[in-house]
């Protein structure tokens, strides 16, 4: 389920801290490691958009094929002037052998502690806090920082497909900032 500005006066009726009510509010900062153990910040992505995709485990159906989505629409989605980030708890050890394993060339973030999971509310419910596993959700965060648009219900195999259409609904163009 897409919820983008023009609904989020629905957001009084959402139950207290769900994703959906981020929406107008400042992305919430992060800094994690990627599959090369490099250092990636929201405050790299700073006046661009950028696509903050949550899966639930490195190397399971669902998140590979999401994840093999994100990589093979990598070009289309920067020829808007946009980016993508992919979020889960494992560490970068499993995400370079997840990025080896299945080809995958664009930006993977490990959260071994779950502090961005929680920070951007799709911790998944009864889990064990030891181990955190996010929920499959995608942010959409605009050149200002603000997050734009949420969505629940991704389909996998299509999520960069879903994800450009999201992004020119929400106005991302070549000649953005």
């Amino acid at each position: 389920m897409l919820i983008i500005p023009v609904v989020y006066s629905l957001q009084a009726a959402m139950p207290s801290g769900t994703p959906v009510q981020l929406i107008t509010k400042r992305a919430p900062d992060f800094a994690l490691l990627d599959q090369a153990d490099r250092k990636v910040s929201l405050k790299d992505f700073k006046g661009k958009w950028l696509v903050v995709a949550f899966y639930p485990v490195d190397m399971t159906s669902g998140c590979t094929l999401q994840n093999r989505s994100y990589t093979k629409a990598m070009d289309t989605i920067k020829a808007i002037g946009a980016n993508v980030v992919t979020i889960s708890a494992q560490d970068t050890a499993s995400k370079r052998q997840f990025c080896a394993k299945e080809s995958l060339t664009h930006t993977l973030l490990s959260d071994t502690d779950g502090a961005v999971i929680s920070a951007y509310r799709v911790l998944r419910d009864g889990g064990d806090p030891a181990k955190p596993i996010a929920k499959r959700i995608t942010f959409y965060i605009n050149p200002d920082g603000r997050i734009a648009a949420v969505d629940t219900k991704i389909k996998p195999a299509t999520a960069a497909e879903d994800s450009l259409a999201i992004l020119e609904l929400l106005g991302a163009k070549k000649d953005e900032k």
